[in-house]
Parts: C-alpha cells; structure tokens; sequence
C-alpha cells in the first residue's frame, strides 16, 4: 500500500463474542439480531419497495435483508462503518441493492418523501436529545409510505450499567416530564457505573413502554405493537430483568 493510501476501515473483534465496537463511540452493534430486526428482514424480504436502516452500524440487519432479496437503504452516521458494509455486501454478491446513506437522520440526511416500505432504527435514535428525537421521528414518517411501517427498538433504565438511572427515570415520569430518560453531559457519568464511557456520546435518552407509546402517537404513528425485549445477547453485566430493551412496531395510516 502506497504510504499515501489510508487503510481500510476493519470492523473490531466482538466483546465476549456478543458485542461489536464501534469506531466512533456510539456503542456497539450486536453480533444477533433481536426479534424486532428479525421480523423487519424477514418482512423486507416481502416486499418490492424500498427498506431503510437507521444506524446500521457495521450491517448485520442489513445484510440479512439483502439475503432477503430486499432493496436495502443503509444509514449511518460514521461513514467508515458503511465502508465496512459495503465491503461485507460486495463479498456476497449483494452490493447491487444496497444504497448508502452516510450522515446523521434527519440533520445531514434528507429522506426521500414516500418512498419506503418499513424503516428500522435499533438501539440508535436513544442517543438523540427530545427534540432530534421528534425531528428523526416527523422525517422517518415522512419518508414511509401510505401503510409503511416503523421498527424501533430503544434501550430503558432497566440495565445493571444504567441502573442508578431507574429512580431519577421514575420521578420524572411521574412528574409528566416530555422526556424522563434525557440524561445530558455531566449527569452521565454520574449514572452510568462501571462502564466505558468512551463508548457513549454526550446523551443518553431512555424509554419505557409509555414514554415510547407517547412519542410514536405524538408523531402521528399508529402502534401495533410496544414491548420490552430482553437482551441475552448483552454482557452479563448489563443484563437486568428482561426489560433491557423496549421496542415497537408503528404504521403510517393508509393503505399501501
């Protein structure tokens, strides 16, 4: 390689063999999927229009959907990790469906207006402050079809590592804050015990079943279906009760 050429973004090696860094300190990506993001491959895969993956990390999701036989739109953020899914698609022979979307939705990246089927974010749109969220939220709408669906999944309090979290979340709440789990700045290192903060930007917003119902309905989404998930394929030491995640499944009223 001529010593002007830059390497080749790699994806990390997995912790425990569960969780995959990320470059640029927004978590990790899970080496499974969970049943949410199985259900939007498998239904990506029946369908002739467009998906869309909100914080595809390094493409595990999109990747199954490509399988799938899916016309995949892939967003992220860090344009070295798309490197790396495009890569991973090319060596499959999959690469000739997949778009990249690089930037942040909805600051950098203006969605086409009606345009997808179902749209998926996993465990990406809880490091947005209230207002981005409901930005992100308007443009994912926006960008479905009449009948299109949305497929969220967030992470809640209800992790070892956020634990102390849980008693500021439950007064808020109860006090009808917009957004009990903003946690901004300062306050993160206060509530997040013994865990890499490198691997966190500067907010973290956690939902529960009610706030998420709230957003999406707020938002114009009609909700199918809003649950929490549980996440064995965390560390150990993040696993709680069950409740790690919640996740939901949410239409954009009219037919398709």
């Amino acid at each position: 390689m001529n010593k002007c050429e830059k390497a080749e973004p790699e994806m990390p090696e997995p912790v425990m063999g569960k969780m995959v860094p990320t470059l640029n300190g927004f978590g990790y990506m899970t080496v499974g999927l969970d049943a949410v993001s199985e259900q939007f491959a498998s239904e990506a895969g029946r369908t002739t229009k467009p998906v869309l993956e909100i914080g595809a990390a390094y493409g595990n999701t999109a990747l199954r959907c490509l399988e799938n036989g899916a016309r995949v739109f892939a967003n992220d953020i860090d344009a070295r990790h798309l490197r790396i899914l495009e890569r991973r698609a090319r060596e499959r022979g999959l690469a000739a469906n997949l778009t990249l979307l690089p930037g942040s939705v909805p600051r950098d990246v203006a969605l086409p207006r009606e345009h997808f089927a179902l749209v998926l974010a996993c465990r990406v749109l809880h490091f947005f402050e209230g207002t981005m969220f409901e930005e992100a939220l308007s443009c994912i709408h926006r960008s479905l079809l009449p009948g299109g669906k949305f497929f969220v999944v967030l992470d809640t309090p209800y992790n070892k590592y956020f634990s102390a979290m849980i008693p500021p979340f439950v007064s808020r709440r109860e006090r009808k804050s917009k957004w009990p789990g903003q946690f901004v700045g300062k306050e993160l290192p206060e509530f997040i015990k013994g865990y890499d903060l490198e691997r966190y930007p500067n907010v973290y917003n956690l939902f529960d079943i009610e706030t998420l119902h709230d957003a999406l309905t707020s938002a114009d989404f009609e909700v199918e279906r809003v649950t929490y998930v549980g996440r064995p394929d965390y560390l150990d030491e993040g696993q709680m009760d069950g409740r790690e995640c919640v996740a939901a499944i949410a239409s954009k009223r009219g037919d398709r």
